[in-house]
Parts: structure tokens; C-alpha cells; sequence
């Protein structure tokens, strides 16, 4: 089969990469298109060129995905298979197209809008656009799945394994697509929701099984400029304060060849990119607000999450978002009742000063506890499930 794939951010890929290792599995001579990373394919566009963080770096952007969209439209009309990973932004626009269109292929969307933080009428324009709506986090079942097909007991914290949670995601009223002149019956059409898993849990094998000290420190700045620019100078103040640990900085691999221009002088810091591999490795890290923190957590190396951005874009996501916490951990545990498991410094308080009193205040004990549960909760890995998905039979 052909499968059209959207998939603009750096985690994105990597999540994608694990799927696309098992979709080769299960159907040999699948052929992917659409916008990803060059090194999975031939692209039409690369996922880097999309790549842009806050209000005012997206508006240069607008028109190039305004032509995405409409091209990326056309191509799904010879595909089976659409997948939609995460960015909402374009890829909600990009579903309501396709599906306008009155293309055939089924659309599923992996990693879902977090309508639980903002936008919550997100949920019934996925309904409205999507086929198959595939959650990485239990807690989204109330969101997505009250009025969804499929049992409920698939996406619920009761979900026993994988298999269990495959069967429940089929389709109970297959009712076959026929061409454009049925749309409406198409979009009054219920979407399917099942729980995945979590992408992470693909990714990391691993937990860290010893907390005597390493002598080792990480530093996480971001994966994209705006974000390394303003932590890197804050970082660099910090650094010294550990001058008898070694100071590893975690650079992604996509930003190696630019790591001059993009993060300045690094004289005192050693350079790792295997973010899972040198996070079990340190003793703490300092990170940057995203992905990174939930790796740490999953890994179960103690943490502060550290974010600075400008003061519009806090502005405006103060007034959009309504969440106690930033870091994605410590919205879970909020979610279950918890006490966040990790600190977050942002905007004037990060500060090396504040990130030093944080290192300091850390309980590695506690971290190791609530990490385990954290764990136990997420269950399991995604991507053969989201695999299998894409190649059942098409309802």
C-alpha cells in the first residue's frame, strides 16, 4: 500500500521511525510520501523546512503550508493510508482537506491535539476529519473516546496488552467509502479511538538502575535556535558551579553540522547526542521544556525543567492554556492526583542561581519512585500498534 505521512517535528520522526520499522514488516512493499525526514525517504518536503517555534517564527511560514496542503491533498488521492503525526496546526487543516476531497484513503491521527490543555473543540473537528484516532496517553479515553466507536475498555487504564488493545480499536459498523458525492454520510461517520501506547516506551529500553553518583551532568537547551539562544548563556553561567563533574551537553544529531553558529562557544562541555543513553548516565539534568523531560522521567534521572520564550508567546499561552504545569510528567501526575514529580523554573526564574538551588533541593529517592509509577501507567510502546492499525483492512 501507499501511505501519505505528515510529519514536521524532529520527535515526530523518531516516533515515526519505530512505526515505519514494523509497517515494512507487515506489508513489505509499502511506499511512503508527503513531508518527513529525508534519511526515512524521499520526501516532497523535509520536515526540517517546517521546523519554527512561537507566534511570531511561524508567520513566514504560512504560505509555504498553505501549498503544502494543497499538494499534499492531490497526493492522497493515490494513496491508501494517511498518517498524521502530532502538529496540529497543519495537520488538522490537512485532514479537514483531505477529507473534503473526497479522497478514499483512510486517515489516522497519531499523537493527538492536546485538547485536555487548550482548544478542547479540537476534539470534534478530529472526529469530524479523522477514521482512526490514535492516543499516547491513557487519560485522553475522556476526551476522545465518550462518544467514539470501538470498546472502551481499549483505551481505559485497564488495557491488558497490546493484542488487547489492537482487537478493540476494529471497527465495529464497517461501512465501505465510496466516492465524493457521499461525504456527508463520511463526516457524520464516528471516528475510531483506541490507546497505542506511548512512543517513548519504543524508544527507551532502559531504566537507570543505580543512583550513586556519576560525577556526570547533563544540559538539555531545546532542539530548536530560539530556545538554545536563550538557555545556552544561562548555562554556560551554570556550568562552572559543577567544575568537578564532567559537563555534558546534549546536542541532536540534526543540529551537529551547525552546532558553532547554532549554540556558541562550548569550551568546559563535552558534546553527547544519545539523549536516552547519556541521560541514564548522569547524575541530574537540566532541561528544556519538551519531549526530553519525559525522557528523563521514563529513564528516571532526576530533573529541572527550564523554559524561557518571549514574553508574547507566554502572554498568549497564559491566556489559552489552562494547565497548573508545563512539563509533560508533571501534567500526568496531575492528572492522577500527584505531587508534580519535578520542578519547573520558567521565564525570570531561570536563572543559574535558581537552577543550582533546584539541583540541590532534588530527592533522588522520591524521583526513582515516582518514575517507576510513571512508568507503570504509560504501559507499553506504540508504534507496532499504530503499525498494525494502518494495515488492517480499511473500514
Amino acid at each position: 500500500m501507499k501511505y501519505l505521512i505528515s510529519c514536521l517535528e524532529p520527535s515526530a520522526n523518531l516516533h515515526f521511525k519505530e512505526v515505519l520499522a514494523h509497517l515494512k514488516k507487515l506489508d513489505p512493499a509499502c511506499e511512503i510520501c508527503g513531508i518527513f525526514d529525508e534519511k526515512l525517504g524521499s520526501p516532497i518536503y523535509k520536515s526540517s523546512e517546517f521546523s519554527a517555534m512561537g507566534f511570531i517564527e511561524i508567520l513566514p511560514l504560512i504560505l509555504k503550508a498553505k501549498r503544502a496542503v494543497a499538494q499534499m491533498t492531490r497526493l492522497a488521492a493515490e494513496c491508501d493510508r494517511v498518517l498524521l503525526i502530532d502538529s496540529p496546526a497543519f495537520n488538522l487543516p490537512l485532514a479537514r482537506a483531505i477529507k473534503e476531497s473526497g479522497a478514499r484513503a483512510e486517515i489516522s491521527y497519531y499523537i493527538l491535539p492536546q485538547v485536555w490543555a487548550w482548544k478542547p473543540h479540537r476534539a470534534e473537528k478530529l472526529k469530524a476529519f479523522c477514521d482512526n484516532l490514535l492516543s499516547i496517553w491513557p487519560f485522553e479515553a475522556k476526551f476522545f473516546g465518550a462518544d467514539c466507536e470501538g470498546d472502551k475498555g481499549a483505551v481505559s487504564q485497564e488495557a491488558k496488552s497490546k493484542d488487547s488493545a489492537l482487537q478493540e480499536t476494529k471497527d465495529k459498523d464497517a461501512a465501505p467509502k465510496e466516492d465524493a458525492a457521499r461525504q456527508s454520510s463520511q463526516s457524520a461517520k464516528t471516528a475510531k479511538y483506541s490507546f497505542v501506547g506511548h512512543p517513548l516506551l519504543d524508544e527507551i529500553k532502559f531504566q537507570k538502575s543505580s543512583y550513586e553518583k556519576q560525577g556526570k551532568i547533563a544540559f538539555m537547551p531545546g532542539s530548536r535556535r530560539a530556545e538554545i539562544s536563550r538557555l545556552m548563556p544561562i548555562f554556560r553561567a551554570l556550568a562552572p558551579k559543577f567544575e568537578n563533574s564532567e559537563r555534558t551537553l546534549i546536542i541532536p544529531p540534526h543540529l551537529m553540522d551547525q552546532r558553532d553558529e547554532i549554540y556558541g562557544p562550548l569550551d568546559g562541555f563535552s558534546i553527547a547526542n544519545d539523549t536516552p543513553a547519556t541521560l541514564k548516565d548522569c547524575d541530574f539534568a537540566f532541561i528544556c521544556s519538551g519531549t526530553a523531560t519525559l525522557e528523563a522521567a521514563l529513564i528516571g534521572t532526576p530533573f529541572v525543567l527550564c523554559y524561557k520564550a518571549r514574553a508574547f508567546d507566554v502572554w498568549l499561552a497564559r491566556k489559552l492554556v489552562k494547565l497548573k504545569h508545563v512539563g509533560l510528567a508533571n501534567i500526568i501526575f496531575d492528572f492522577l492526583g500527584e505531587e508534580p514529580l519535578h520542578e519547573e523554573l520558567l521565564q525570570g526564574e531561570v536563572s543559574a542561581q535558581n537552577l543550582l538551588a533546584a539541583y540541590e533541593r532534588c530527592d533522588a529517592a522520591k524521583f526513582k519512585l515516582a518514575s517507576k509509577k510513571l512508568r507503570d501507567y504509560l504501559k507499553f510502546g506504540s508504534s507496532e500498534n499504530v503499525a498494525k492499525i494502518l494495515t488492517q483492512p480499511a473500514s
